[in-house]
């Protein structure tokens, strides 16, 4: 089965302007400690989290995705595209609610999703090529495990070395979910979904999304 990762459309024709969104609406400042923005990779337990609200651009059209210049890693979607997603039984995410201010409506059917579990095992490290970039120097190398890549990153602060994945593979035996997140990818993290869940969302019509085929 073929997979994707799952992308912020940048096609102005689709969205109107990239980022959609560069400004919320804070229930106090936005880097307030009870923010959800400082929630970086980890679950949320806090019950009085401050979810902001966000203000799209006027030249922006609104999307199922909508790209958000202050969200860092978490993903802003629509009701529509949050249920196909909660629906395949991901454990290593949750969805808070909030609001999205386009003109004078405010679409309350929006969803902050906030990831905290990733599927590196997934990863087929044997025909994964890692980039390693030090400073303007850059290199490829291998490593046989997950581990290993933590390693490195772990290490990468007093190395001055930024390490990343730079091709792809996955392990067609390990991978058993349509809808999974993986880090050290390129910006960060990344959201992969399956063949099956790619025709799921395009027949459902989601809009502000692009696929970008794994090579397997």
């Amino acid at each position: 089965m073929n997979y994707y990762r799952l992308k912020m459309s940048t096609k102005i024709k689709e969205i109107g302007v990239f980022p959609q969104c560069n400004k919320g609406i804070f229930v106090s400042t936005w880097d307030s400690e009870k923010s959800i923005l400082k929630a970086f990779m980890t679950q949320i337990e806090d019950t009085e989290i401050e979810i902001p609200e966000f203000v799209l651009n006027p030249k922006a059209i609104l999307t199922d995705l909508i790209s958000a210049s202050f969200l860092h890693f978490k993903l802003l979607l629509s009701s529509r595209i949050k249920e196909i997603i909660e629906n395949t039984g991901y454990s290593g995410i949750q969805f808070f609610k909030t609001r999205v201010h386009s003109g004078r409506n405010v679409e309350s059917n929006y969803w902050i999703l906030n990831p905290f579990e990733f599927r590196n095992n997934y990863i087929d490290f044997d025909n994964t090529i890692i980039k390693c970039r030090i400073k303007s120097e850059v290199s490829f190398l291998k490593v046989k495990t997950n581990d290993q890549l933590s390693e490195l990153v772990g290490k990468s602060i007093s190395t001055n070395a930024n390490y990343v994945i730079d091709k792809l593979s996955l392990n067609p035996d390990n991978l058993k979910e349509d809808f999974f997140i993986l880090d050290y990818v390129s910006g960060g993290i990344g959201y992969f979904i399956s063949e099956r869940l790619r025709k799921e969302i395009t027949n459902s019509k989601c809009t502000g999304i692009e696929y970008e085929k794994i090579d397997q």
